[in-house]
Parts: C-alpha cells; structure tokens; sequence
C-alpha cells in the first residue's frame, strides 16, 4: 500500500479507533473524551467524535484528525504519523524505491480493498449475521478493530466495487481477484 492509500484507509477508521492506541478513552454518549496529551489536563478536556472524525480539546484548543493528532502527539511529521499509524493498525506501507511483482501488487490492492470494502459494511449496515457472529465468538470491540474484522454479504458486493472502477487497471484488478478467489 502507497502513502496516499494508507493515509485513505485511516482517514476510513474511526478517530477513536487510532487515537487509542496512543492512550486511554472513555465512552460518554455518541463521543469518547479523555485526558489532553497537549496540555497538563486534569480531568477529560478532549473530546473525540466518531461521526465528524475530529478530536477537541476544550482547555487548550488543539483539534484534528486521525493524523494530525499523530503528528502531534508524537512530534512527527505527516509521513512518519501515517506510518507510525499503520503500524498499530497492521498495514504495510511500500517503500517508493521497492519493485514488486505486478501481479503480487495488484493482488494485495484488491484484497487491501476488500477489507476496507467489507470492514465498512460491518460498521455502517449492522447486520443481523454479523452481530449473531460477533456473539457467537465472544468478540470484544477492540478485537474487531485489531483484526479489522468484516462482513462480506452473500450479494457480491465486492464483485459490483470491482465492475465500477474505472481506471485501466479495471481488467486486472478482476483477473487478479478471480485468480486469487
């Protein structure tokens, strides 16, 4: 995965998702709210906001994204937050001057795809089979965000993503994940 791709893909994670993994926070209503890192806090001035993806603090007026706060938090420029955050989340970012097999390339794109894809459907749809599955297999939150758990309908929904790109690499792309099932 290329910069630009990472940096989409957690753009696509929830704010709170990234941010917890660089310290603790608290649940309290539709937000998370936690000590700021960027002041001395004493109780939870920073708010974090799934819907908006931004995190606030209300004392000192830091504010964000998921990369900013990287950025930061751990005094980093924009490339070395996105890859400190792909890390944690357990992406590979390549490397400009790497030349890997075309074939391989386009195989890790579609399947990198296809768990943002499916990961997406998981969060937004709240399917009845994806909820009787998480149950089933006693599986924390903080688990489904570790493994980037999805669910992937019997409808072909990755099938239809993959007929609606339209760039020259349309044909590949579904030659590769056909190949690859």
């Amino acid at each position: 995965m290329n910069i630009d791709e990472a940096k989409s893909y957690i753009k696509e994670q929830p704010i709170s998702h990234i941010i917890s993994y660089y310290m603790p926070l608290n649940k309290r209503g539709h937000n998370y709210e936690g000590i700021c890192p960027f002041h001395q806090d004493t109780k939870p001035s920073l708010k974090v906001n799934d819907q908006k993806n931004l995190f606030k603090c209300f004392a000192c007026g830091a504010a964000g994204d998921h990369i900013s706060f990287v950025e930061k938090f751990k005094n980093y420029d924009f490339i070395a937050a996105i890859e400190d955050i792909a890390s944690h989340v357990g992406i590979n970012i390549e490397k400009q001057n790497k030349k890997q097999d075309p074939q391989t390339e386009m195989a890790l794109r579609v399947l990198q795809a296809a768990n943002r894809v499916y990961r997406k459907m998981a969060i937004e749809h709240k399917a009845v089979e994806f909820e009787d599955f998480i149950k089933t297999r006693k599986l924390s939150e903080p688990t489904i965000k570790k493994f980037s758990i999805g669910y992937a309908p019997h409808n072909s929904l990755f099938s239809k993503y993959l007929e609606n790109i339209t760039s020259a690499e349309k044909e590949f792309a579904i030659e590769i994940a056909l190949k690859i099932g």
